[in-house]
């Protein structure tokens, strides 16, 4: 079984409940807790400066008026960067937190954390979060590699390449090439388009 110690920022307006975090997380997890007050921008910038594998944050941050924006803001501001990087909103507030937050599925009752009982189940299933994500990157990456080295793709071959490549586009929403520029086959055009613009060079040393 492997040992490895996923890294999951925490952030809280509530210190005690940071602590708490700590304490009741750290032995499966590498906690690091993130400061407030804090800009939405600032938290992805954590996010890339520490290498975090996942992020947990309370729903209502507001309360202590360090922060004007609430765990849905934060949400919404980290999936503008990476659509698919793993969160969960922790929240004593399940109802409100559910009729808010588009992506029900990543709300979990603070109660898990406090509850010997529950604090299993709910480490199970970061881990589960923080290790499909992986997968995929991974499957993704190398589905690209391994169909661009075909010279003709079938239709499956290509469905799965423009999965792939559109994945990966959700993942890293800074660049520069937009997700509308993948497309079946973008990559072996884009390398014919080359491969002539060399070919052209060449004649006219010539």
């Amino acid at each position: 079984m492997s040992n490895i110690k996923y890294k999951v920022g925490y952030l809280d307006e509530d210190e005690i409940w940071m602590a708490l975090v700590r304490q009741k997380l750290s032995s499966v997890f590498d906690i690091c807790l993130i400061d407030i007050p804090i800009t939405l921008e600032g938290i992805w910038e954590f996010i890339l400066d520490h290498e975090l594998d996942a992020l947990m944050v309370d729903f209502q941050l507001f309360d202590s008026g360090k922060v004007s924006f609430d765990g849905n803001d934060v949400v919404q501001a980290i999936t503008a960067h990476n659509q698919h990087f793993p969160i969960i909103v922790l929240t004593a507030h399940e109802n409100r937190a559910l009729d808010e937050l588009d992506n029900v599925l990543i709300v979990k009752g603070k109660r898990m954390i406090n509850d010997a009982d529950e604090l299993p189940n709910f480490t199970k299933m970061l881990n589960a979060l923080i290790k499909s994500y992986k997968t995929k990157l991974t499957d993704s990456q190398q589905t690209i590699l391994e169909l661009q080295k075909k010279d003709v793709l079938n239709e499956l071959e290509e469905s799965k390449l423009f999965n792939a490549q559109s994945f990966l586009a959700e993942t890293c929403k800074d660049d520069t090439v937009s997700p509308n520029q993948f497309s079946a086959g973008y990559s072996k055009q884009l390398q014919k388009l080359l491969d002539m613009a060399n070919t052209l060079l060449d004649e006219l040393k010539d």
